[in-house]
């Protein structure tokens, strides 16, 4: 549950993007009718003959006996007339109705937050944005998606022990489980781990996911695991600062409709933090929301690492994706330099 606070500010951040999208639409407007002074006449004359259907409504004496139909409106017809010339005329300037409507960051609950009495999957995303850990979503992704993924990093000629796939091979079929994955994203969607040795695109995948489940409206929260294990520590210990807003973020690793845990292992971890980490895989499972780990951790490191019990949950409920091959960090940075 969201403090007063913190629902307050929520909703202040959604006057303020109507704010700023009615301003641009009424710039957008008075550029359209600069470029096209007829449409101003247009639409003054529309707005004249509305307002006197209003005034005929109000002006209908109570008890004459006259039904509305048998009113007079000489002026429905030409209401009608200036509506069409409207149309033609936008469309003549290649433009539709359409550019002059409100624009909505969120056109699900036209940036209210919520539809029909319950919150948008977007007033969710906010809160998610705003008490949790992470940085931005801008800041984390940069610039990451399926269409930005570089097979060209990877060779064909390095063969993994592991598996006996080329890290092309393996970097390919890692892109199709992540697309498919992402693509059609549900509480069906079930979990993943992503391992592999360091710099090898574990977590530039796991910003694909986001990106592509995030367009469609779902809710992710992602963390290191160590912010993850700051957050709960926070949380168990009550430790200073916004309690309310450490509440949120802890409530949200168990309720967003997807769950990002990159570099699990980098983290520093005791028995109670193992016991909360499976804990949140547990309930997690329970509810059927997805959770997707990144670790540069071996399956072996893993069940040594965070006990028997989490590795025998992960084995039989997540997705394992291997990823092999050098660093394409360092692989970027050679190209760049060769470029150049």
């Amino acid at each position: 549950m969201l403090s007063n606070a913190q629902y307050a500010r929520i909703m202040g951040i959604y006057e303020q993007r109507r704010v700023i999208n009615r301003r641009r639409k009424e710039k957008r407007i008075q550029e359209i009718y600069e470029e096209i002074p007829e449409l101003l006449a247009i639409d003054e004359r529309i707005a004249k003959e509305a307002a006197g259907e209003i005034k005929r409504k109000l002006n209908k004496l109570p008890g004459s006996g006259e039904e509305k139909d048998h009113l007079p409106d000489d002026g429905k017809a030409l209401r009608h007339d200036l509506h069409r010339k409207r149309i033609a005329l936008l469309n003549s300037h290649g433009l539709t109705e359409e550019d002059l409507e409100d624009e909505y960051e969120c056109p699900i609950c036209r940036d209210t937050g919520f539809v029909d009495g319950k919150k948008c999957r977007c007033f969710i995303q906010l809160s998610i944005d705003l008490f949790s850990t992470g940085q931005s979503w801008a800041y984390v992704l940069g610039d990451d998606s399926f269409d930005t993924f570089d097979l060209s990093l990877y060779s064909e000629d390095d063969i993994s022990a592991l598996t006996s796939l080329s890290a092309l091979d393996s970097a390919k079929e890692a892109l199709r489980k992540a697309r498919d994955f992402a693509g059609g994203f549900s509480k069906d969607s079930g979990n993943m781990l992503i391992y592999g040795a360091v710099g090898v695109g574990k977590t530039f995948l796991t910003h694909c996911i986001a990106r592509e489940v995030l367009s469609e409206g779902h809710s992710v929260v992602y963390n290191t695991a160590a912010q993850m294990f700051e957050v709960i520590a926070d949380e168990a210990f009550k430790r200073e600062g916004d309690f309310g807003d450490i509440r949120q973020a802890y409530g949200q690793l168990f309720s967003c409709d997807l769950l990002i845990i990159d570099d699990l292992g980098t983290e520093y971890t005791n028995s109670f933090l193992i016991s909360q980490l499976f804990r949140i895989i547990n309930e997690r499972q329970i509810q059927k929301r997805s959770v997707i780990i990144s670790t540069n951790l071996d399956l072996e490191e893993i069940e040594k690492t965070y006990t028997e019990r989490i590795f025998s949950r992960i084995i039989k409920d997540y997705a394992i994706i291997h990823m092999s091959g050098e660093d394409i960090r360092v692989q970027r940075r050679l190209n760049t330099n060769e470029r150049r």
